[in-house]
Order: structure tokens, then C-alpha cells, then sequence
């Protein structure tokens, strides 16, 4: 996310850290309803202005590397 829209770390600060307030009140309970601060709500109001007219960076970049065929284990003790 933050190639494509370089102040994303600016613009969720206030949900993130409401967000961790209310796992911490809630025991951390992720099922639980998460209620927003005003400036939680400025924050998405910006995303849902100016996410589509960002840099034009897609988001998530396909690089074209597909899932391995085989996978390797090995046993990284010193011995043996």
C-alpha cells in the first residue's frame, strides 16, 4: 500500500490506534464491535475520496511468480 499512496501511514494512524484501544478493552476480542473516533472517521472519509485518484500505483503488484511445485525441508541442527 505505501508505493502506491505514499501517506497511507498517515492516514490510518487514528483507526489503528483506535483499533488497539478497543482489543485491549475487549480483552482482544476480534468479534466485538469497534466503535470509531471522529478523526477514525475523517481518516476513511479520505480514503473514499482520494484512493482512486491516488498516483495511479496499483496496490498490489502482480509479479507473475506462481505457487512452488515442490517444497524443501531441511534440518538445520549441526549434527547429522
Amino acid at each position: 500500500m505505501i508505493p502506491a499512496i505514499g501517506e497511507a501511514l498517515l492516514r490510518i494512524r487514528f483507526l489503528q490506534r483506535g483499533l488497539a484501544m478497543n482489543l485491549r478493552r475487549q480483552q482482544y476480542n476480534w468479534e466485538k464491535l469497534c466503535p470509531l473516533s471522529a478523526q477514525s472517521w475523517n481518516e476513511l472519509q479520505w480514503w473514499t475520496e482520494n484512493v482512486q485518484i491516488s498516483n495511479g500505483l496499483p496496490i498490489k503488484i502482480d509479479t507473475g511468480i506462481r505457487e512452488p511445485n515442490i517444497s524443501i525441508h531441511v534440518d538445520a541442527t549441526d549434527t547429522g
